[in-house]
């Protein structure tokens, strides 16, 4: 993350996966952006690892008030694990922020990165490395 993230935020879903939140307001660029993952462990994904990203991205964007998207970019990878699939997509919410969020996933893990402010984030290589930079067990 481009600035100090908040501590780790550790939750439970209903059906006992674990949630991590973390999220990191940088002013860098003389504007306020946030940069947050959301990372959903110990679910067997099997092989409907792309699906069940889109799902949970389906699902965040009721729960972050998104009144619009661009649409899911699929066919995403990692160098660093050739299993993770990965898919992008654009948003913009009720308050007019707009959304880059890239969602991966591996057999047992679905990670959504998200960065967002009052405008597309102006430097391309820092959400690429932040989107890209994720690493699995096993990596």
């Amino acid at each position: 993350m481009p600035a100090e993230p908040d501590p780790v935020d550790l939750s439970y879903s209903p059906d006992s996966a674990r949630v991590y939140t973390i999220e990191a307001l940088d002013s860098s660029t003389g504007m306020y952006f946030h940069f947050g993952a959301i990372v959903v462990e110990d679910v067997d994904l099997g092989d409907s690892k792309e699906e069940m990203v889109i799902a949970y991205m389906d699902y965040l964007k009721t729960a972050f008030n998104v009144k619009t998207a661009a649409g899911y970019g699929k066919g995403h990878t990692l160098s660093t694990h050739a299993s993770a699939v990965g898919v992008l997509d654009y948003w913009e919410d009720a308050d007019g922020d707009q959304w880059k969020v890239k969602g991966w996933a591996d057999s047992k893990s679905i990670v959504v990165m998200f960065v967002y402010g009052p405008k597309e984030y102006p430097n391309l290589n820092v959400t690429d490395i932040f989107f890209n930079g994720i690493r699995f067990p096993g990596d």
